[in-house]
């Protein structure tokens, strides 16, 4: 999931924000009402009926949000340097994990659950963001996420770094035409390996970042060719995905791809800005600690609640909001000034010192506030 949020000047699209928050609890359901009980993470196991059969296709909020992001990471980087662009990311994406992951950590020794010791070396693991590569699990399931989101930012970092982001639209349309010929070898040759930025998920980052050009460039002809290429691609691959998770329990694949399809709809349909929301800006900003918090301890505390189930989960996705908001507005809010100076002097300069050695020493780039 994506920590991304539009920075104040270009935060208009008020709708995003719900869309984001409506994606979140999506997951939420899934992982409270069809994974979790179906695999003994909530303790007993609760059939929860027809609610369960539709929340099964909760894990398609996670498709969502690539797309959201796609949009909200190249838009926001439209007008910036690759410092400024790498220091807001890094200011929103990782203290904040640090702080979720800890508290998942603390949970997970405290009251058990699967996978239920992190160790201090998978602890550290974690901090990175990336703990597989250092071959430790993830403190949580759903981070796998994050290595997405983070293989897309730094795309985008090296065309900022290039000095490219100019030629984006090119870029775009350049990745679209490579993701249908990957897509198109795949299908013949299932054994031939994926190349970096074109595996799964990544058509629907780029279906977001065509509607980013798309919204500062207006339609063209190329744009709308690539956008249907996009949106079959993302179709096909919630397709597939579903096919394979059908096998252990029922979903329909193409519910699935509707469902992914209906994703692109609101960004298609609704002009301009789009409606003026209430408490938007409150719920795009609980949505990353949200994603990060709700599974290891909502788990814990289904399992440890015994009561009505129904009234469990309703319990339970109450605390889960309130730990996220306390995480929004007692840390991020609290931090940001100080977060935003000690990132931009550490990796803010040591990036612009690399874009000085880059131009050869001229014109050395000068220090640039972070944050959205």
């Amino acid at each position: 999931m994506s920590s991304a949020t539009l920075p104040a000047a270009k935060r208009q699209l008020e709708w995003l924000d719900y869309a984001r928050f409506a994606a979140a609890m999506a997951v939420v359901c899934y992982h409270y009402l069809a994974q979790g009980p179906r695999d003994g993470k909530t303790g007993v196991h609760t059939d929860f009926g027809l609610a369960s059969s539709v929340a099964d296709y909760g894990y398609l909020g996670v498709e969502l949000f690539f797309i959201i992001s796609g949009f909200v990471v190249l838009y926001s980087a439209l007008g910036r340097t690759a410092d400024r662009f790498a220091v807001s990311r890094a200011v929103r994406l990782w203290p904040t994990f640090v702080v979720c992951m800890t508290l998942s950590a603390l949970v997970m020794n405290l009251f058990g659950g699967p996978d239920a010791h992190v160790t201090l070396i998978r602890y550290l693991a974690n901090l990175t963001m990336a703990p597989s590569i250092l071959g430790q699990k993830a403190v949580d399931g759903v981070y796998w996420t994050l290595l997405y989101e983070i293989i897309f930012y730094s795309a985008i970092f090296v065309v900022l770094l290039l000095g490219q982001i100019h030629r984006i639209a090119a870029i775009v349309a350049g990745w679209t035409v490579l993701l249908l010929l990957q897509r198109m070898v795949g299908l013949i040759w299932p054994a031939v390996p994926t190349l970096p930025l074109l595996g799964d998920w990544f058509d629907l980052f780029a279906a977001g970042a065509l509607l980013a050009v798309v919204r500062r460039d207006g339609w063209r002809a190329w744009s709308v060719i690539a956008m249907l290429v996009l949106v079959a691609l993302s179709a096909q691959g919630a397709w597939t995905r579903a096919a394979v998770m059908a096998v252990e329990h029922t979903l329909q694949p193409a519910i699935a791809a509707a469902i992914v399809v209906a994703c692109f709809l609101p960004f298609l349909l609704i002009r301009g800005d789009g409606p003026r929301l209430p408490l938007a800006g409150y719920l795009g900003r609980l949505t990353y600690p949200l994603y990060l918090v709700h599974a290891r301890v909502g788990f814990a505390l289904l399992a440890m609640l015994t009561i009505n189930s129904w009234l469990a989960v309703a319990v339970t996705t109450a605390v889960v909001i309130a730990l996220a908001s306390l995480v929004y507005l007692g840390f991020e809010e609290t931090t940001q000034g100080p977060r935003n100076r000690w990132m931009n002097a550490t990796l803010g300069a040591a990036i612009r010192w690399a874009m000085s050695l880059m131009s050869g020493g001229k014109g050395r780039p000068r220090a640039s506030a972070g944050g959205d």
